[in-house]
């Protein structure tokens, strides 16, 4: 049985390497923005996943976050953010961390979809405590919730957290132990909350640069021209600075 082989063009645009996919796919583009978060140390590591939990739910530069959340209904199929660990391909000791931030949008709206991406990815803001209390508390409360439905899954990750350091990488980040940094959070909240802020803001210099992104585009031919006009609106809210790629220890 033959396997379809799928079609990757390896480019580079603007200085930042995009994998294109040209395919048809009725009109719509699919972009994800890949980050990689070697880039955190791993004093810093929980605060990769609260970014990904609080980035398209607080204010922006020119968006409050109600206006932000009806900008992404309105303009775009699906805008998320989450984080993902890859596996190497021929050693287990290999992994590959990135925050994903996933869209697919019609051709026609890629300039709206890189302009509302470079305003949560380069301009959010952290400093309105009302706003982040309700967002640790609902994250709490989702994590309980996940905890009691999928009680085993939970706990085989935590126990492959011991042997595999990428499993050690994703306990950290959706893990039990991402559960107890939450929880450390919203028990002390307003103690904790200059650190919280402090702590998302680091976060987001070090993984939001233009030296860290690799672009994964699905699109038919006509629409990649839009998509590389487009482009240069994100990178511009970017960091352009010299990375420092970390390695953590096991749990």
């Amino acid at each position: 049985l033959e396997t379809e082989e799928l079609p990757l063009i390896e480019l580079w645009e603007q200085n930042v390497k995009v994998l294109k996919h040209s395919t048809f796919t009725n009109n719509i583009s699919y972009v994800n923005l890949l980050f990689d978060t070697r880039a955190i140390p791993q004093e810093l590591l929980p605060y990769i996943a609260l970014l990904s939990d609080v980035l398209g739910k607080v204010n922006t530069e020119n968006y409050d976050y109600d206006e932000i959340s009806r900008e992404i209904n309105l303009h775009t199929g699906e805008l998320k953010i989450c984080v993902e660990v890859y596996e190497g391909a021929n050693d287990d000791g290999t992994y590959y961390p990135k925050l994903a931030v996933k869209s697919k949008v019609l051709a026609e709206k890629l300039p709206k979809l890189f302009q509302l991406l470079a305003e949560i990815i380069g301009s959010s803001k952290f400093e309105d405590t009302k706003r982040l209390k309700e967002i640790l508390k609902s994250i709490k409360s989702r994590l309980e919730m996940k905890i009691n439905r999928q009680t085993l899954l939970m706990s085989c990750k935590r126990l492959f957290s011991y042997f595999s350091v990428e499993g050690s990488y994703s306990e950290i980040l959706s893990g039990l132990s991402y559960y107890k940094f939450v929880s450390n959070i919203v028990k002390n909240i307003d103690d904790s909350m200059s650190e919280i802020q402090m702590g998302l803001s680091n976060a987001a210099r070090l993984i939001f640069n233009t030296k860290n992104l690799l672009v994964s585009l699905t699109c038919d031919e006509a629409s990649y021209e839009r998509f590389r006009s487009s482009l240069p609106v994100l990178l511009v809210s970017l960091y352009n600075e010299k990375i420092t790629y970390y390695n953590i220890a096991l749990i």
